[in-house]
């Protein structure tokens, strides 16, 4: 038998094994079960009532219903309270940073010699 008619099923065996094995694991949310556990604090931006969920329940509401809704009048867009956002990452040192006193200095060139001939001319 021709090794292609072979290999081309037992391929597609494999693949099909490891999509339904991916498939199966994907159940859970796959967070981190501190971060999953932690309350938020949402806002109601029609009714200003104040509620709150899990980080683990507000995904699933997302998923679900594709944004949080209030819990009392049922409007969406429910906004998050006491959010932070930080912008950050490695910067580029300062001018200001360098120590005072430290003077730079051109470098200077120095000859390299060039080509020499090698062996006595």
């Amino acid at each position: 038998m021709n090794a292609k008619k072979i290999a081309i099923p037992v391929i597609l065996v494999l693949g099909l094994g490891i999509s339904l094995y991916l498939w199966s694991s994907m159940g859970s949310s796959g967070g981190d079960d501190s971060v999953m556990g932690q309350v938020q604090r949402f806002v109601c931006p029609s009714c200003k009532q104040e509620f709150s969920m899990t980080v683990e329940q507000s995904i699933a509401e997302r998923r679900a219903k594709g944004d949080v809704f209030c819990k009392q009048c049922g409007a969406g867009g429910a906004v998050k309270q006491d959010v932070v956002i930080q912008f950050g990452g490695p910067t580029m040192p300062d001018d200001n940073d360098r120590p005072t006193g430290e003077v730079e200095e051109d470098p200077k060139k120095i000859p390299s010699g060039g080509m020499q001939p090698l062996g006595g001319d």
